[in-house]
């Protein structure tokens, strides 16, 4: 009887050991979930800073050219003078 008893204690241990595993199982993978969709936004955002600053450094490239433009166009009419 009292090996039964023993028997019983360790089963009882096991099975709250494996309730409270997989509790925590649970909580990983919710958090695994909220850290798949954090990455995913910071990815997103970055990747909306990389187009934002592309399109900044095109708008720069254009401005550069017209103002080159206008330069040379300035030195063509002041050397026709």
């Amino acid at each position: 009887m009292e090996q039964l008893n023993e028997l019983e204690k360790r089963v009882l241990n096991i099975i709250q050991i494996n309730k409270e595993v997989k509790e925590e199982n649970v909580r990983l993978k919710k958090e695994a979930a909220d850290l798949q969709d954090k990455c995913k936004n910071l990815e997103s955002s970055l990747s909306d800073r990389n187009k934002s600053n592309k399109s900044l450094e095109d708008e720069k490239f254009a401005i550069k050219t017209t103002v080159e433009d206008l330069l040379k166009t300035i030195n063509t009419f002041e050397s026709g003078k």
